[in-house]
């Protein structure tokens, strides 16, 4: 009897060895679940500030794409008057006169000055302003065409 209860001790330490390190198994998988979870809350809680951080700085680049937008609005009104004007620029140096040349009318071969040159929108035709003295030293403005200038 006595032997039997040798042999049911030393069975019940080792039973309570294999329930203590099951337990402890247990432990550690339950402690390694627990940080898991705590680990992803902190990366969600992390993404969530992040997230709301790029709203934030979205609705600013908002407001300052609102307000490029009125400032390209304004100077959109004068491109085509700046494009018409480059336009206007390049065919005056194209021509043969410039303003301020001396020139001969063709009808009679009177001096005049070129005073001014008109470029029509169609940028195919031009006109010059011509400043001429008549007979008595009078000046006087006249528009002529380059075909009756030479």
């Amino acid at each position: 009897m006595e032997e039997n209860n040798i042999i049911d001790k030393k069975e019940n330490k080792r039973s309570s060895k294999f329930y203590f390190l099951i337990g402890m198994a247990v432990a550690s998988v339950v402690l390694a679940c627990v940080f898991i979870a705590y680990i992803i809350q902190k990366n969600i809680a992390e993404n969530k500030l992040k997230l709301e951080q790029e709203i934030a700085a979205q609705n600013r680049a908002g407001i300052v794409a609102d307000s490029l937008r009125e400032v390209n609005a304004q100077k959109t009104l004068y491109y085509n008057m700046i494009r018409h004007m480059a336009n206007v620029d390049s065919i005056k140096k194209s021509q043969r006169y410039k303003k301020g040349d001396i020139v001969y009318l063709k009808p009679d071969s009177t001096l005049a000055v070129v005073y001014d040159i008109v470029v029509d929108s169609s940028f195919y035709e031009y006109t010059y302003i011509l400043l001429l003295n008549n007979n008595f030293g009078i000046p006087n403005m006249s528009e002529r065409k380059d075909k009756l200038i030479f």
